[in-house]
């Protein structure tokens, strides 16, 4: 939790030097992914868990970074429609999932 709220703040401080939010944003991403990689190429717990913290931060920069998107790019009135669309599809895959025998 500790990585995901430094991460928010690195995201702060990346815009107060004059980062875009499409900067941070694609490093972001290159963290996880690097974060992923690590997990499969190493074996050490404390490797493990320095990658599973590099992820947190990551995240932490990833949601401040696409709400900020959002907003630039969805219209404040039409916002919640739009994304109420975008959660249809999701939700009919998870409710495709949860009628399959086998699930939990």
């Amino acid at each position: 939790m500790l990585a995901i709220v430094c991460g928010s703040t690195a995201f702060q401080l990346a815009l107060t030097m004059k980062w875009s939010v499409e900067q941070c944003l694609e490093m972001s991403i290159q963290l996880a992914i690097a974060s992923f990689v690590v997990t499969f190429v190493f074996d050490s717990p404390s490797i493990l868990f320095l990658a599973f913290v590099g992820f947190e931060f990551s995240c932490g920069v990833y949601f401040p970074a696409i709400g900020s998107l959002r907003g630039e790019i969805l219209p404040e009135a039409d916002r919640a429609g739009i994304m109420g669309w975008f959660r249809v599809p999701l939700n009919l895959v998870r409710a495709g999932i949860d009628d399959t025998p086998n699930s939990v």
